[in-house]
């Protein structure tokens, strides 16, 4: 295990792996699509004739499952802390838990989960965007966004060493700090990239924008390991999983198809979608963040006394 004051950095490093995996995806994914698409539907030894959207799904997610046996060479690690430190809890202690810093954690899952919804849409429905404003193609757009995101996942060992930094330096509450300040700065950028007229204007937004709101997406593990006790962490961290993905994957996605079809009612007016649904999620999250910051502090207060 990590001591608080490097867990940021650590989890930045982890996080980064996967979000640069999604990157990978979208450089591949667009040429993939191409040259499926131009070979049509074709027919697959023990499976049949497949057409070309089952192909694009087949051919990018073999690799991953032959990748996941590679997790049985991997060791147990020893285990440092004392038997009673290991011992788990239920997750009726958790909820308790829970409930008596109800400050700190409603910002954490509701300010997490927001994050995260408003930056998943904006990863599937930035491609719609370039096709129908720009008229790019998927292969095109896949190569430029997946530069896009791997650049900005990058940055993320940069958001988690400052984190650390401003933590180890006396700031209690700088994971929320800094996701705050993070999201508040995501805001222009995700805004002015749906104004732009230029699609290459809009891709750099996107990146400026993927690099401010990437910061959230290791703090959020970050801050629930810091301010979580040990024999805790286990439950407290499958209701943040819980909380967050379901917030995420029924937010973002869907707002914006649902302000594109049912209130704008115009699929060419998605980049206004977009815009809309950076506001309304982006601004009452950093509110959220800033809300729970003196709930960290409060909680790291005595631990630190």
């Amino acid at each position: 295990s990590f001591p608080p004051h490097k867990v940021s950095l650590a989890m930045s490093v982890f996080v980064m792996g996967g979000v640069m995996g999604a990157g990978i995806v979208f450089l591949l994914g667009g040429p993939i699509v191409a040259a499926v698409m131009k070979a049509g539907p074709v027919e697959w030894p023990l499976l049949g004739m497949l057409e070309p959207w089952q192909q694009v799904f087949i051919i990018t997610g073999a690799p991953g499952i032959a990748m996941a046996f590679l997790v049985f060479l991997f060791r147990e690690p020893k285990r440092r802390a004392a038997p009673s430190a290991q011992s788990g809890a239920g997750y009726g202690e958790a909820m308790q838990f829970l409930k008596q810093r109800a400050r700190l954690f409603t910002a954490i899952f509701l300010g997490f989960g927001l994050t995260y919804s408003v930056t998943i849409g904006l990863q599937l429905w930035t491609p719609t965007y370039l096709v129908r404003a720009h008229g790019w193609e998927p292969a095109r757009i896949g190569v430029v966004l997946g530069i896009a995101q791997i650049l900005s996942a990058a940055t993320l060992p940069v958001h988690g060493w400052i984190v650390d930094r401003l933590f180890k330096g006396g700031r209690r509450d700088a994971h929320l700090f800094w996701c705050m300040a993070t999201a508040f700065l995501a805001i222009p950028c995700g805004v002015a990239a749906f104004l732009m007229t230029n699609a290459w204007a809009t891709v750099v937004l996107y990146g400026l924008y993927m690099t401010f709101i990437l910061s959230t997406a290791s703090m959020g593990p970050a801050v629930v390991q810091v301010v979580t006790p040990q024999r805790l962490r286990g439950r407290v961290s499958a209701l943040y999983v819980l909380s967050t993905g379901l917030v995420a994957m029924a937010g973002g996605p869907a707002v914006v198809g649902l302000i594109t079809d049912m209130i704008l009612r115009d699929e060419q007016k998605v980049g206004i979608s977009l815009i809309a649904t950076v506001l309304c999620v982006l601004v009452p999250a950093t509110l959220l963040f800033a809300f729970g910051r003196r709930g960290m502090r409060d909680v790291m207060e005595p631990a630190n006394a």
